[in-house]
């Protein structure tokens, strides 16, 4: 538990308006990190499991770059279900 809180401060680093006592910057990082697979904050599973296909399908594809970036945004969105759980 040390490591995500120790994980989730590293994000405020890279973004010091970043507040995860808020459940609006909680709602609007979601929609950023999660794209055009956000459903809605109460679904963050359905929202990591439809990245998690499309990140495989991009890898299987040779589509690095962008498997490599849904990689990135389907960790932060761990973190951020975590900090709402």
């Amino acid at each position: 538990m040390e490591r995500v809180f120790g994980e989730l401060k590293s994000l405020q680093r890279l973004d010091p308006l970043i507040d995860f006592n808020d459940e609006t910057s909680s709602l609007e990082l979601a929609k950023q990190w999660a794209g055009e697979f956000f459903v809605d904050l109460d679904r963050i599973d359905q929202s990591l499991e439809k990245m998690q296909k499309e990140m495989k399908k991009k890898a299987q594809n040779l589509e690095f770059e962008e498997a490599a970036d849904l990689r990135d945004r389907i960790q932060k969105l761990k973190f951020l279900k975590l900090r709402l759980d």
